[in-house]
């Protein structure tokens, strides 16, 4: 296999930096198809097969919609590639079939009253562990926060105090940054936790 690969997914990455991407799993993949690529004996021509072949080899923790995500992966790299050397093939856009995302489970009020009632409940006695539950399982539900996102936020996120209270958040899917303003139901629950983070000297 050509000796140059290594290099061209140094450029490649280095490219994609430039532009503004967030490449760290990306370059983990285009590292490990070169290792793949150099095992194959014989080969100098990256055939389209190939790529498809390490897309889709087994992983006990990569399912159907992870072998479609490195495929992606790895065919913008191959169509960088083909300017470099000559011979390179590209596998098509729809060769694997489509993921379908599983239909969303949208919890009712009376649901969701019910987890807040029971997340108040928690122990240890005295501890913050129950506020910080009731809390955040109210804020994903009134604001559509993803689950990492809101357990990323720290106190100087929240802006309570603002004209409206907001919260900053922060380099999140593909590294953007949005502001989420909070209901004022919302963000008066969200000021009897910060007190009681207070009240417990948490800050």
């Amino acid at each position: 296999m050509n000796p140059d690969l290594w290099t061209q997914v140094e450029l490649y990455v280095g490219l994609r930096i430039a532009l503004g991407y967030s490449v760290r799993s990306e370059e983990k993949l285009l590292k490990d198809f070169v290792r793949f690529l150099n095992r194959q004996s014989g080969n100098e021509t990256i055939r389209a097969q190939m790529a498809l072949e390490w897309a889709c080899s087994p992983s006990p923790k990569r399912g159907p919609a992870g072998q479609s995500s490195r495929l992606k992966v790895v065919r913008r790299f191959l169509s960088y590639l083909q300017a470099v050397i000559p011979g390179t093939e590209v596998p098509g856009p729809h060769l694997l079939p489509p993921i379908r995302r599983p239909k969303p489970y949208i919890y009712s009020p009376e649901e969701l009253h019910q987890l807040i009632e029971a997340a108040s409940q928690l122990g240890p006695r005295g501890s913050l562990r129950p506020y910080t539950f009731t809390a955040l399982i109210g804020l994903l539900a009134s604001t559509g926060l993803r689950a990492g996102e809101a357990l990323r936020l720290t106190v100087g996120d929240v802006h309570l105090q603002a004209d409206p209270p907001h919260l900053q958040i922060v380099r999140t899917k593909f590294r953007k940054s949005r502001l989420v303003v909070l209901h004022p139901t919302v963000a008066e629950k969200m000021r009897l936790y910060a007190a009681q983070r207070r009240k417990l000297a948490y800050e």
